[in-house]
């Protein structure tokens, strides 16, 4: 599959979507909006919690009809709930996905602006000291 793009690992990181990405290669259940759920195993899931899953069952809303698929894609936005397999070590998952995942440094902050009679402070203290410093060299010229 694809590399996540920065947006998507960023979000990963900083959501729950870290831990639906531990269980890829694992059987899994998910439960979707429109009240139907896919079981099968998880191949990839992205940054926006797109899942691709592979040897499928469908359940319809019936419970009873059920369509097995070779593949499917579930959009992140319309799962409802995701069954975690009770083997899986929850926080376990969770940090060691997180431990591959690149480092992000917090942006820095930008220095805040001085007010504008500061900066006239600023700006008077700095020629006050650069005219000293041009009258000591023209003292020392002179002499």
């Amino acid at each position: 599959m694809t590399a996540l793009t920065l947006r998507e690992k960023q979000k990963s990181q900083n959501t729950l979507i870290c831990l639906l990405q531990s269980l890829v290669d694992r059987e899994t259940t998910i439960e979707l909006r429109n009240e139907t759920s896919v079981q099968g195993r998880i191949d990839y899931v992205d940054g926006y919690m797109n899942v691709h899953l592979s040897s499928v069952v469908y359940t319809a809303l019936d419970g009873v009809s059920k369509t097995p698929y070779e593949q499917f894609y579930v959009q992140g936005k319309n799962i409802r709930y995701v069954h975690v397999p009770d083997d899986v070590n929850i926080i376990e998952n969770i940090k060691v996905e997180l431990g591959h995942k690149a480092k992000y440094r917090k942006p820095q902050s930008r220095k805040k602006m001085p007010s504008k009679a500061a900066r006239k402070q600023m700006l008077r203290e700095t020629l006050e000291k650069k005219a000293k410093e041009i009258e000591a060299l023209l003292n020392v010229t002179a002499s």
